[in-house]
């Protein structure tokens, strides 16, 4: 703008003087800031990236950022380099994002930048393989050998047993030896035990004496058996509660079932006689029908005493009476004389 400058000077008793001058100052001009948006991105569908937006003023003036969006959204909006977050997209989308930059002015500049969110890549479902034609059938030279026993680990058994006496509670362990006797290898053997009702798996399941960690109650797939092998399985199982069971004897059928990729199904059971005591003295064996030596030697015993007593009994009535009636007669004719005496 004009300003007026006046100007007074005075040197002793003389009139001042003065002089008046104009001088125009002119304004310096604001130049607006600079802002960069940073170069275009790509980015996949639901992931972030760090935008790399900056702004100047060639003033030297503060400046302010505001960033704005078309779609997805930043961490924040008023800084230069916010974290940006892309959408979910059905197809690659492209969006934009503008940085504006304001100095203390009221000067602005804008820059925009391109984002293109790409569709996140799901490969396609594998097709099933097609099953094989003609399908395997179990094959005549493909034969296998199957044989299953136990014992009872409480009571110290030492031989494998096709029929194992327990206790309810009893530890038991099993053994199924699986041979192949036949002309070519069996593939994909499984084996799978059939557990009875009120007994239990109870752990320590080996192959050939290695530990496994498979589930033979669902079927366990061994692998391939060649031909004159042998693979012999252990496991222990456990009887159930004594409530579980009534007096006497209870038979129970452990089975064991083989199958595989060219082989038939084979089985074999193991039986579990269960036998729970009753009370002090009495007889928990099960009655098969047939009378055992020593209670033949007792009944018949005790026949032959009742015998002898109902010979004994007899022969003494007949004596006795015999006896009595003829006192019963001497009576009577002495009762008749006495009478007819009168």
């Amino acid at each position: 703008g004009n300003y007026q400058v006046r100007v007074y000077v005075k040197r002793g008793s003389a009139n001042p003087a003065q002089a008046t001058t104009t001088i125009n100052v002119l304004s310096q001009p604001n130049h607006s800031p600079v802002a960069d948006a940073g170069s275009d991105r790509e980015v996949e569908e639901g992931n972030s990236i760090r935008l790399n937006g900056s702004g100047s003023d060639p003033d030297g003036d503060s400046i302010t950022y505001s960033w704005y969006c078309n779609g997805g959204y930043v961490s924040r909006t008023d800084i230069a380099q916010p974290e940006y977050f892309a959408p979910f997209v059905s197809q690659n989308t492209s969006y934009f994002c503008d940085l504006t930059v304001t100095d203390d002015k009221g000067f602005a500049d804008s820059d925009r930048l391109s984002v293109l969110v790409r569709k996140k890549y799901v490969p396609p479902t594998p097709s099933p393989t097609p099953t094989p034609s003609p399908t395997p059938v179990p094959s005549a030279t493909t034969s296998l050998t199957i044989s299953k026993s136990g014992k009872n680990l409480d009571r110290g058994d030492a031989l494998w047993l096709e029929t194992i006496t327990a206790a309810p509670g009893d530890i038991l362990q099993f053994k199924i030896e699986i041979t192949n006797i036949g002309g070519n290898p069996a593939k994909n053997v499984i084996i799978k035990d059939i557990f009875p009702n009120k007994v239990n798996y109870w752990g320590s399941l080996k192959i050939n004496d290695v530990p496994q960690s498979g589930a033979i109650w669902l079927g366990m797939n061994m692998g391939d058996i060649p031909v004159g092998q042998k693979k012999i399985i252990t496991f222990d199982a456990k009887v159930g509660l004594s409530e579980d069971f009534g007096y006497g004897s209870t038979i129970l059928n452990n089975l064991a079932t083989v199958s595989g990729e060219n082989l038939f199904p084979i089985e074999d059971t193991a039986v579990i006689d269960v036998r729970k005591a009753g009370v002090a003295g009495a007889v928990t064996e099960v009655n098969t029908g047939a009378i055992k030596p020593v209670m033949f030697v007792f009944f018949t015993s005790l026949l032959l005493l009742i015998l002898f007593i109902g010979f004994w009994a007899i022969n003494r009535f007949l004596v006795h009476s015999s006896k009595f009636w003829r006192n019963v007669d001497e009576k009577f004719q002495l009762l008749k004389s006495y009478i007819f005496s009168e």
